[in-house]
């Protein structure tokens, strides 16, 4: 077992101006080129679920799924009375919908979609093999009133909580579904409980969350209650039966997609651990705070969002923290923590989307008020397992009017990088997707050190 205390390692500074430098445009290191390979227009498949104003509004996701002649593309979208499946080298598919939909919960890996709906007046979900196109009724919240999340796994199985808006309710519950929909376990929290702040009642602080690998091997229920700061964690295998528990560790928590390994974070401090067993691996302690992590759909690199202590910039405030990425690939590795730090006037933290098994990344960096701009424009940025921005997009304008298409608001997923703008990057980072305010697109990178 490895136990490392950190401060920084292997600090890559990208020169300041990088981010800053493409202006509205897009801008490119050099000895690299980005080929365009193809533009999607979502409204060209269906009509939309509805509108908000002018855009339409559906649910949409990008992935690259494995096939015997290697990774393809596949653009999933959820439309008013059917789903499509776009995918590179074969022939459209359209799967019909019973329900009226109204969003859609993605697997990790692009394989099941669920469909949230309602018809005869009730909820009536419908969960998707997007390979084989069978449709199952998924009435789960129907027979049971719940709401709170649903996680939605790459071998079909889903896991359900009730914990509800902010995950702050009394008693909480999860269930564990396997993929013919049957329950393997129902799990219920009667000790969780909740505290009031005396200075607004209102105001409940205990907090719990729960975390899925995508092949549904292992599930992470995380509990904290914050009069106390007692912690209680829960992991269960693929069955449904308890692996471990444990009071160890606190904030928030993700698993790599195989179940391997759990990794928790808190401020700036994360450890990882043997998702099996809890045995520690590492522990990381950083200068800087750490948001926003996503896993590789193959392999075990993660990244986070990079900010200082600061966090975020109002107007008018000297920019002066560090922002940028902090990634792991092997989490066995002691050295193995990763950092970009960057110095930028317009641009904020890169918000990792995709990561690929090698480290890449493809996330978004956010405008700040002194650029002009508002909150809904951003560029994506493509940086390597080297610590270096190969490519900054043009901007992406997601204000009304601007942008075609609302889409983060049906995608329903709790995973972040699911639940907002659909993008996508191939395992060995080679080639990489994102919508750009108007349509889907899929690009590949050539250069000597991808």
């Amino acid at each position: 077992m490895h136990f490392l205390l950190m401060a920084l390692i292997g600090i890559t500074t990208t020169q300041p101006p990088l981010v800053d430098q493409a202006g509205d445009g897009s801008w490119t290191a050099p000895g690299y080129r980005i080929v365009e390979e193809v533009t999607i227009n979502p409204i060209d498949y269906g009509e939309p679920i509805g509108w908000y104003g002018d855009q339409a509004q559906i649910a949409c996701q990008m992935f690259f799924v494995p096939t015997d002649e290697g990774e393809k593309w596949r653009i999933v979208i959820l439309f008013s009375n059917k789903v499509v499946v776009l995918q590179e080298d074969e022939e459209i598919r359209e799967i019909p919908l019973y329900c009226t939909p109204y969003g859609a919960i993605f697997s990790r890996g692009g394989r099941y979609v669920l469909v949230l709906g309602n018809a005869e007046n009730r909820w009536y979900d419908e969960l998707i093999n997007l390979d084989t196109g069978d449709v199952q009724p998924y009435l789960f919240r129907d027979e049971s009133g719940w709401s709170g999340y649903i996680y939605v796994c790459d071998d079909g199985s889903t896991v359900r909580s009730s914990y509800g808006d902010m995950y702050r309710s009394n008693p909480g519950e999860i269930e564990l579904i396997d993929s013919d929909l049957n329950i393997s376990r129902s799990w219920i929290d009667t000790t969780s409980g909740t505290w009031q702040d005396t200075r607004n009642p209102a105001h409940l602080h205990n907090s719990a969350g729960l975390v899925v690998a995508a092949d549904g091997s292992l599930k992470v229920m995380t509990f904290l209650n914050r009069s106390t700061h007692e912690s209680r964690i829960t992991a269960f295998n693929g069955e449904g039966d308890i692996l471990w528990e444990t009071s160890d560790y606190r904030g928030a928590a993700f698993v790599t997609s195989d179940g391997l390994y759990v990794v928790f974070y808190d401020g700036s401090t994360f450890y990882t651990v043997d998702g099996f067993t809890c045995e520690l691996l590492n522990r990381y302690e950083l200068e800087d705070r750490l948001n926003a992590s996503t896993c590789s759909r193959t392999g075990h690199s993660w990244a986070f969002q990079l900010y200082g202590q600061r966090g975020h910039y109002e107007e008018g405030q000297r920019y002066d923290g560090r922002r940028g990425l902090a990634w792991v690939t092997d989490p066995t590795d002691s050295d193995g923590l990763n950092i970009l730090t960057y110095i930028s006037d317009d641009w904020d933290h890169i918000n990792p989307y995709r990561v690929s098994s090698s480290g890449n990344t493809i996330g978004t960096a956010t405008a700040r008020p002194s650029s002009g701009n508002n909150y809904d424009i951003l560029k994506f940025v493509y940086v390597n397992n080297d610590g270096n921005i190969l490519y900054v997009s043009p901007i992406v304008n997601l204000n009304i009017g601007e942008s075609i298409y609302q889409i983060a608001s049906k995608n329903f997923n709790h995973e972040h990088e699911l639940g907002s703008i659909p993008s996508a990057l191939q395992s060995d980072g080679n080639r990489f997707g994102f919508y750009d305010g108007k349509t889907l697109k899929y690009f590949r990178i050539e250069g000597s050190n991808i």
